[in-house]
């Protein structure tokens, strides 16, 4: 039997942090970095995917700049106002030295940035020929049925932050619940953008 390519990432999306988390000392940042690192290459290979419909339907390249645009754009308006809520969840945190502590960090021998960043690459590019390559969809998918939905996941995703920055200004609660919560969520959203429910 087959395995769905998408439920092993929705596995690992789970597992790398719960193992961080338990055997790696990641704290609520550490987490949240190898989300945006997971985000970050799926953002990146969507530009892939662009290239190769590009190939196949001879669209414009113009409406490519103008949806990556727009998505990076969301995408980094997710950024900021996810770092925002994390600075009213813990208002004394330093980003720099918390994002050189996550790169840096070593518990087998070697920097664990070196050790993710080609992890994450490789389950993207893995993701990416099953589900796109392998699948033909370059032959029959519209540049407006790649990007759309991933703007409007970034959108979701602000809009989430959003409510977190609101919750954290008016409620204190243990780093744990925002870890958990964070975890769900992500496990939640992954679960429903591979269903077809967010689209």
């Amino acid at each position: 039997m087959r395995v769905n390519p998408n439920y092993i990432q929705l596995i690992s999306d789970l597992l790398i942090p719960i193992l961080g988390f338990v055997f790696w000392e990641w704290g609520l940042y550490f987490i949240l970095l190898f989300i945006l690192f997971d985000a970050l290459t799926v953002e990146v290979f969507q530009h892939v995917k662009s290239y190769k419909i590009l190939q196949f339907t001879k669209g414009n390249p113009i409406n490519w700049l103008r949806l990556g645009t727009l998505s990076g754009l969301s995408f980094l308006t997710f950024l900021v106002v996810l770092h925002i809520a994390l600075w009213r969840t813990i208002p004394a945190i330093d980003f720099y030295a918390e994002l050189w502590k996550f790169w840096s960090y070593e518990d087998i021998g070697i920097q664990q940035g070196y050790l993710l960043l080609p992890i994450l690459l490789f389950a993207g590019y893995t993701n990416y020929k099953h589900t796109f390559l392998l699948t033909r969809k370059a032959e029959t998918m519209t540049l407006n049925q790649l990007w759309i939905p991933s703007i409007k996941h970034h959108t979701i995703r602000i809009g989430a932050c959003a409510i977190w920055f609101a919750t954290a200004s008016f409620v204190t609660l243990p780093l744990t619940f925002w870890v958990v919560l964070v975890l769900l969520s992500t496990a939640g959203f992954r679960w429903f953008t591979m269903s077809g429910r967010m689209q």
